[in-house]
């Protein structure tokens, strides 16, 4: 069997990883281990997830980046089920990606809004004088 957190052989049922002292819950999920492809190995801790970020930029800066960040999202929990980190990863950073995308956007969006509004309010306040 191999540690889930370190990818070190441990022996059956044992209570806590050797090599890096990670407590199991139960016994530790024995897996093949692989060349590269499928599953792979995590090499640390679950991928975040992102989905409350993901949720405010949706809610608050832009709507269609923001759907595509909490779909990006939603993939993570699957792909950690599934077993497959590599995926996990993959829409974990992704979902990232477009919550930076949103906040940007929204960020554009004020930016030239106040220029315009400063422009607006120099044309009017200049033509009384």
């Amino acid at each position: 069997m191999f540690c889930p957190n370190c990818d070190s052989q441990v022996p059956n049922g044992a209570a806590f990883c050797e090599k890096c002292g990670v407590q199991f819950k139960a016994s530790p999920v024995a897996k093949k281990r692989s060349s590269g492809g499928g599953g792979g190995s995590r090499g640390g801790a679950a991928p975040p997830s992102y989905l409350v970020l993901s949720i405010l930029a949706t809610m608050f800066c832009c709507l269609p980046t923001g759907i595509v960040a909490i779909i990006n999202s939603t993939k993570v929990g699957g792909a950690l089920a599934r077993g497959d980190y590599n995926a996990a990863q993959e829409a974990s950073s992704a979902a990232m990606k477009w919550c930076v995308i949103s906040f940007v956007l929204a960020l554009l969006y004020l930016l030239f809004s106040w220029i315009m509004i400063v422009m607006k309010a120099e044309a009017g306040g200049g033509a009384g004088v």
